[in-house]
């Protein structure tokens, strides 16, 4: 019996002991999931602020994108009769053999706008070409 009593208070004394640590590893735990929390929060916090910076920088780059396509298409436009010209100032030329002054201006706006249109596609430049821009000049 005395042994009986030995092992129950050993039992209580280690049931004690058992509580003590429960009880100090709950308030570490309870520690640990405030800081969680307060992290999460932090963070729901920062990538709301960070979606609204990078939605801002996706609709610029959706806009330019959209504008790239739009201005390789003028130019793409724009070359078919600046081709043509060329022809003509050709056959102009070789009827006469001096060029067409007009058809010179004509040819080197043309020549201009394509170049503009390319340098923006290309990201050279971030002034937008004719119709957003001005009208190349003549030489």
């Amino acid at each position: 019996m005395a042994e009986n009593e030995t092992n129950k208070k050993k039992g209580r004394g280690g049931g004690a002991k058992k509580t003590a640590v429960g009880r100090t590893s709950s308030r570490k735990s309870s520690a640990a999931a405030a800081v969680n929390e307060a992290t999460i929060e932090e963070a729901e916090v920062l990538s709301q602020e960070g979606a609204g910076v990078s939605d801002e920088i996706l609709g610029d780059r959706f806009w330019r994108l959209i504008a790239m396509i739009v201005f390789a298409l003028l130019a793409y436009f724009a070359l078919l009769p600046f081709v043509v010209l060329a022809a003509m100032q050709f056959g102009v030329v070789l009827m006469t053999g001096e060029k067409n002054a007009e058809v010179h201006q004509l040819l080197s706006r043309l020549a201009k706008y394509i170049k503009e249109c390319l340098d923006y596609i290309a990201y050279r430049t971030e002034e937008m070409p004719f119709p957003f821009g001005s009208v190349p000049p003549a030489d």
